[in-house]
């Protein structure tokens, strides 16, 4: 008779917290719907976890962040820390429309990850904070995709459009050749996609074999292929986000 009780509880504890989440379900398939960016999704997400988790299951913010403050403002947080790095980024990345877009990343990558100090953390401790685009910028260490999220921020503020791209176990943001607004395009997170402008692509080389920095795990190298029509990235020296062997990034040419 316990059993069944304690099984009952349980299982009302189970539906009171599917109950919970479900308006916050819903904002983001209308999100979804709308075509807004992931990053209006992933506010969602950080005030769900505000409302939801118990403070005592949350990391402790640092003095300098007010707590109520906090959970109340997270749009202007979340803008306001993203326009700081894009800042930091500006000087170094020059006029995007210039066409020097790798010149732009690599400032973004100084910016997030040289500088702030931002970086990948999975362990279980980690997983509901990690996920709060919101707290990951207080804390500097959160889930690689909410990384990604921040990443795909800072450089819409900088005039390109990233686009998320899952991959198993993973996900990675992505860059077409077309799709970039015009330098200082900044927008706010909750915005609707811009048109994109024309980039024309100067070919060159690039099949080969590359080093590349990897935020805090420093020098890597990389043997891209033409494959199939594509250019294939593969890791000759890996990661725990992305091994040895493994693809990094695929663009169509």
């Amino acid at each position: 008779m316990a059993h069944a009780l304690d099984t009952g509880f349980r299982a009302l504890r189970c539906s009171a917290d599917i109950l919970a989440w479900l308006p916050y379900a819903s904002r983001l398939h209308a999100l979804a719907a709308e075509g807004a960016h992931v990053e209006a999704g992933a506010l969602v997400i950080a005030e769900a976890i505000e409302e939801l988790v118990p403070r005592a299951e949350l990391p402790q913010l640092p003095p300098w962040e007010d707590s109520e403050t906090f959970a109340v403002s997270l749009g202007s947080h979340f803008d306001s820390h993203v326009q700081t790095l894009a800042e930091a980024a500006r000087p170094a990345a020059g006029k995007v429309a210039g066409g020097d877009r790798l010149k732009t990343i690599a400032a973004i990558n100084a910016a997030l990850f040289s500088e702030r100090g931002l970086r990948g953390e999975m362990s279980a401790a980690n997983v509901v904070a990690g996920s709060s685009v919101n707290r990951v910028l207080v804390t500097g260490h959160g889930l690689p995709i909410t990384l990604c999220t921040i990443y795909q921020a800072v450089a819409r503020k900088l005039g390109l459009q990233p686009e998320q791209t899952g991959l198993p176990r993973r996900v990675l943001p992505r860059l077409d050749g077309h799709t970039d607004a015009p330098a200082g395009a900044a927008e706010s997170a909750g915005g609707a996609r811009p048109k994109g402008v024309p980039v024309r692509v100067v070919p060159i080389e690039l099949e080969g074999t590359w080093r590349a920095e990897y935020g805090i795990h420093g020098t890597e190298v990389v043997e891209v292929r033409l494959v199939s029509g594509r250019l294939e990235a593969r890791k000759l020296t890996g990661d725990p986000h992305v091994p040895a062997g493994e693809l990094t990034w695929i663009a169509q040419v």
